[in-house]
């Protein structure tokens, strides 16, 4: 195993040391990254960098209809009433064993209210 063969070869000197293997740190290059058919690779970090900044944070695809936000337009559907007993209804049926929304409020303290 590796560390009892660690432990016998370390001197006195260096056994403090030892505690560094749990620092982590990387000792192994990333591969290169393919820029596509008719490029080198990506060998060096900045390459790599830059290569992965331009496949992945591609500039967004023009819009094709500009929204017009400065005329108001009529609602087309029809806003149909809600009665006291509907709300109760749907109340009633809902799980209290649910997690609050983005509100915070769960259903029990809605059934409360």
């Amino acid at each position: 195993m590796w560390a009892n063969e660690t432990l016998e070869k370390v001197t006195a000197d260096e056994v403090w040391k030892l505690h560094r293997w749990t620092i982590g740190h990387r000792n192994y290059p990333i591969l290169a990254i393919s820029r596509g058919p008719e490029q080198s690779s990506a060998i060096t970090h900045q390459e790599k960098c830059e290569t992965l900044r331009a496949t992945l944070y591609q500039e967004p695809l023009p819009t094709p209809i500009e929204a017009d936000l400065s005329c108001r337009q009529d609602n087309k559907i029809p806003f149909e009433e809600v009665t006291y007993t509907e709300v109760q209804k749907a109340l009633s049926s809902s799980s209290s064993n649910t997690a609050a929304g983005a509100s915070q409020i769960n259903y029990t303290m809605l059934k409360w209210a």
